[in-house]
């Protein structure tokens, strides 16, 4: 609740599916137009989404077919530019997640949270349990991400220098 008090100055927390949103207060959420430009701004990279019964293409699209009104056809052009900024290819859509490493999980999770094109990702200890060389990926595609979408990284982490490395000062 910290940092959802520092970052949207909002009072509640709410989940929907396995991704984090921020919301004001309880009426809000009832009403689309004030809580759009809320849940939009934000959004939190959980690699809880990836224990999901749907493949991957469901658990990227997720966000976007529940804040989005959205054809079929462009739905899945959006998931298969959304891997492809990650590095995996579109035929990752139709695969489940169990069949990727720990690092392509990873990027599953951070290509759902640059679905619905936030301002602001939250990032919790998202390199932990990767190797050094995919630590290493997972840290040059965030950085890749900043500077192409504009994002702003939210990056709670335990190992410093990991943080070091993605901090701007």
């Amino acid at each position: 609740v910290t940092i959802n008090r520092a970052t949207t100055k909002e009072d509640r927390v709410t989940r929907i599916g396995s991704a984090c949103l921020f919301m004001a207060d309880s009426h809000v959420a009832h009403d689309c137009k004030l809580r759009a430009p809320v849940t939009l701004a934000i959004t939190a990279v959980f690699s809880l989404v990836l224990y999901s019964p749907f493949g991957v293409g469901g658990i990227v699209a997720e966000p976007l077919i529940t804040h989005e009104k959205i054809t079929c056809a462009e739905l899945r052009k959006h998931i298969e530019r959304l891997l492809d900024h990650v590095g995996l290819p579109a035929r990752a859509a139709d695969l489940f997640p169990h069949v990727f490493s720990g690092g392509q999980r990873q990027r599953i999770a951070i290509a759902r949270a640059l679905a619905l094109s936030p301002a602001l990702v939250v990032l919790d200890e998202p390199v932990s349990a990767l190797d050094v060389s995919i630590r290493a990926q997972i840290l040059n595609l965030l950085e890749d991400m900043k500077a192409r979408f504009g994002l702003t990284l939210l990056f709670i982490a335990h190992d410093l220098a990991v943080v070091k490395s993605v901090s701007d000062r």
